[in-house]
């Protein structure tokens, strides 16, 4: 009887062991099918179909920016306020989601956020090159737009603390999914987040140790757009200059503002100033492929050979000096700011601010007959046409075989921000690599307009020239061309204003100033 009693319980001991390992063989089989479910799921909700779906749920809520009006704020605007608040709670909440589902390593110092790289670009191949944070990534390894990246830069201050958030994000993600509706939360959407090495203290601030790094001279570039706080952001630079490079040459613009040979004069001549302003959108403002001072040609005065050759041995002089400059200039780490503001809403407010000037719309609507541009509406000087540029200065310095440019020792970062933060961004970028705050970019210019604006129907008309060139375009490839078009589509501009002024009874004065007349593509600017 005891020995059927020992044996009954090895056979309960046996079957409890088979009972407990079919639980845990059954728990881990749960397991990996919610894990491979939810990669299945994260996988196609990030598909481009379905992103393209979420942006069309955006521009169902951005409708309205069409016809922007400035006043009361209406309850779409309260709601789409709303929205973006929930964005970034939401994109907060995603990310723990993913930690969960094993698609986040919290060893990795590049997390992927919930959008994932298009699948014909081989992104994850690219390698991140040591470099100090933020930048992970050098410029000069980038030989295509599909192995571009971008950088992002947002504020998370508060009342008792600043702090920056760093993106990096594929320029092929904004040239597929950038349309007249995408906000700055879809950029950041469309990225990763950089996570910031340990931090060490400084003057009570705690930064990133490595932003503390001497390696390189930092200067900040200020890409100077209209709509997005440029007129506050020139004045701010000009002040600077003269305030502590008072030799230079004090214009209307800062020095250097639209010419390049004139900028990196500023850059050596200007050691205590880290921040300069920059006009936005200009293919012959080419900081970042800069490859000397040119000849300038007079197509309108016919020259004695005798004078064309002393101007040529001048020039030479001249070329010949600036070259033994650069080389005996140390590197410098320049990062371009270029202000983002969505397109809707910086077409309507540049609309209204010619219609302020003007006080009427027949010239530019008989420029859109055209699709030409106008004042602050010009297509080359929103924020992804900059960047198309920006980016195809950067790919043809870098296919470039020319080894002795002294310029290309510098180093170059695309940085993009939100125009509503400017203040913010650069007195933060300023203190988080360890530079002089420039003054007065808090100070609000031309923010009060009459009230008024163009009729829906030029707005309309706009769109209809420009939104599939938004969504379409890709770094600029040829630059001869390009330039080539800019020209004719200016000439046709002027030749347009030249018959209004005609019409009008009014004569161009001789010498006048930007702020007078505001006919040139960087006329008058609010931040608003």
């Amino acid at each position: 009887m005891r020995k059927d009693n020992q044996t009954m319980a090895k056979i309960d001991v046996f079957f409890g062991f088979i009972l407990l390992w079919s639980i845990v063989s059954t728990s881990l089989l749960v397991m990996q099918h919610y894990r491979h479910d939810g990669r299945m799921n994260t996988d196609a909700m990030m598909s481009p179909k379905n992103v393209k779906k979420r942006q069309s749920s955006v521009a169902q809520d951005g409708m309205g920016e069409r016809n922007v009006r400035h006043g009361k704020r209406t309850h779409k605007q309260q709601h789409m306020t709303k929205t973006k608040n929930k964005t970034r709670q939401q994109r907060t909440l995603d990310k723990k989601k993913d930690h969960k589902l094993g698609l986040l390593s919290p060893k990795s110092s590049v997390s992927k956020t919930r959008a994932q790289l298009l699948p014909e670009e081989q992104y994850y191949n690219i390698h991140a090159a040591s470099n100090e944070f933020p930048f992970t990534r050098s410029l000069k390894t980038f030989d295509t737009s599909n192995t571009f990246y971008l950088y992002i830069v947002q504020s998370t201050s508060s009342d008792e603390s600043s702090s920056l958030e760093w993106n990096e994000v594929p320029w092929k993600q904004l040239v597929h999914n950038w349309n007249p509706s995408t906000t700055f939360d879809d950029l950041i959407y469309f990225g990763s987040a950089i996570q910031p090495p340990p931090t060490t203290t400084n003057n009570n601030n705690d930064i990133p140790s490595s932003s503390a790094s001497t390696s390189l001279t930092k200067k900040l570039v200020l890409h100077c757009l209209p709509k997005t706080a440029s007129t506050t952001l020139r004045d701010a630079c000009k002040r600077l200059i003269a305030k502590k490079c008072p030799e230079v040459p004090q214009r209307h613009d800062p020095y250097g503002y639209r010419d390049p040979t004139e900028f990196y004069r500023a850059v050596l001549q200007c050691p205590e100033v880290h921040q300069f302003c920059v006009q936005g959108g200009d293919l012959e403002m080419n900081v970042i492929g800069y490859r000397g001072m040119e000849l300038e040609e007079d197509d309108d005065v016919v020259v004695h050979e005798q004078k064309d050759e002393e101007k040529r041995k001048e020039f030479e002089k001249e070329r010949s000096l600036e070259v033994q400059e650069a080389q005996n200039m140390d590197p410098v780490h320049f990062i371009h700011l270029v202000p983002f503001r969505n397109f809707n809403e910086w077409a309507a407010s540049a609309l209204k601010q010619i219609y302020v000037v003007d006080e009427k719309c027949d010239r530019i609507n008989e420029m859109l007959e055209q699709c030409l541009g106008y004042r602050e509406l010009y297509m080359e000087l929103y924020t992804k046409s900059v960047l198309s540029g920006l980016i195809g200065m950067s790919l043809d310095v870098n296919t470039s075989s020319e080894d002795n440019n002294p310029w290309r020792k510098n180093e170059h970062h695309i940085v993009l921000y939100n125009y509503e933060d400017t203040d913010t961004i650069v007195t933060e970028m300023s203190n988080f690599f360890n530079m002089e705050p420039m003054p007065h970019t808090s100070t609000y210019l031309k923010g009060d307009r009459s009230e008024g604006t163009c009729p829906d129907a030029t707005l309309e008309r706009f769109h209809e020239c420009h939104d599939d060139t938004l969504e379409n375009m890709d770094a600029i490839t040829d630059f001869e061309k390009e330039l080539k078009r800019r020209r004719r589509d200016d000439h046709k501009m002027k030749k347009i204003l030249g018959a209004a002024r005609q019409r009008e009874g009014r004569v161009r004065p001789k010498v006048r100033k930007q702020e007078d007349d505001g006919d040139d593509k960087d006329g008058s600017e609010e931040r608003k």
